[in-house]
């Protein structure tokens, strides 16, 4: 059993985190740290079923030896310092996204994971989605041929954020290119299993959203040849559809990140086409 501590236990991990911890069969969480200590007891009281408890600073956290690894969870800005911290303690991290605030941030983070002999990794949920996997596969397989075209969308309506911070550029990597578009870029360089070697990009930005972009749209060249392009926005209903473009015919998913089924063929292409479903 891994036990984890939390550094940065606010809205996600409430909302995204802990439902999948009180599922998990072969992990627990046993410590976290947020910078209000009054919430950080709160907490406690919440998720009584957990053998938790609340450390004051990220050093106390991250030398405990009841926590045998760390999930990073704070703001963007603050990623490269509670990584670096567990890593000094030989904790292995798992690092929500976006890994950092830019490239240089992500080296050092490697660079200190190499030196510490630890894993680092980086909360790319969109990986283990059936979709994702499936469209991989067939990609792959060369069904479709070879891949020319790819599109990735991730929309979701928020004109006021509950997490306050994701507005502020001294503390998120930016708008919804830092929140979701990462998603997008890492399920596409996933499925095609190529590289980026170019981008292009446009934001929009409106009052809401402070000094961050509200949409944006990125061209992306892979370097075996596709043309990617992405779209994300906090303007419009929640979706996720993504689609692999080939010479030999189209593959995709409505709503990536869901169950799918129905597959319909055309000729002389091949057309895949997945719908949402709970079934498997």
């Amino acid at each position: 059993m891994i036990r984890y501590g939390i550094l940065g236990f606010g809205l996600h991990a409430v909302r995204r985190l802990m439902p999948g911890f009180s599922q998990a069969k072969r992990c627990t969480v046993t410590g976290l740290w947020r910078r209000d200590q009054r919430k950080a007891q709160e907490v406690l009281n919440q998720y009584s079923q957990f053998p938790l408890r609340a450390y004051d600073s990220p050093e106390a956290l991250c030398s405990s030896p009841d926590v045998d690894a760390i999930f990073v969870a704070s703001p963007d800005a603050l990623h490269l310092q509670h990584v670096l911290v567990a890593l000094e303690h030989r904790k292995p991290v798992l690092c929500e996204k976006p890994m950092a605030m830019n490239s240089a941030e992500c080296e050092r983070m490697l660079a200190a994971a190499e030196r510490a002999r630890v894993p680092l990794g980086v909360a790319q949920n969109f990986r283990f989605e059936p979709s994702i996997n499936r469209i991989r596969e067939i990609v792959a397989a060369g069904t479709i041929g070879k891949a020319l075209l790819a599109r990735s969308e991730f929309h979701y309506y928020m004109r006021q954020h509950p997490r306050t911070w994701i507005t502020d550029p001294g503390l998120a990597c930016g708008g919804p290119v830092g929140d979701v578009a990462v998603h997008c870029i890492d399920a596409l360089r996933y499925i095609l299993q190529d590289e980026v070697t170019a981008v292009f990009a446009r934001a929009l930005h409106d009052k809401d959203s402070g000094a961050v972009e509200s949409a944006a749209t990125l061209l992306l060249e892979f370097r075996q040849g596709t043309l990617a392009d992405v779209t994300v926005s906090t303007r419009a209903e929640y979706r996720t559809p993504l689609w692999i473009t080939g010479e030999g015919g189209l593959v995709g998913a409505e709503s990536a990140g869901r169950f799918l089924q129905n597959i319909s063929r055309t000729t002389p292409l091949t057309r895949i086409k997945w719908m949402r479903s709970h079934s498997t």
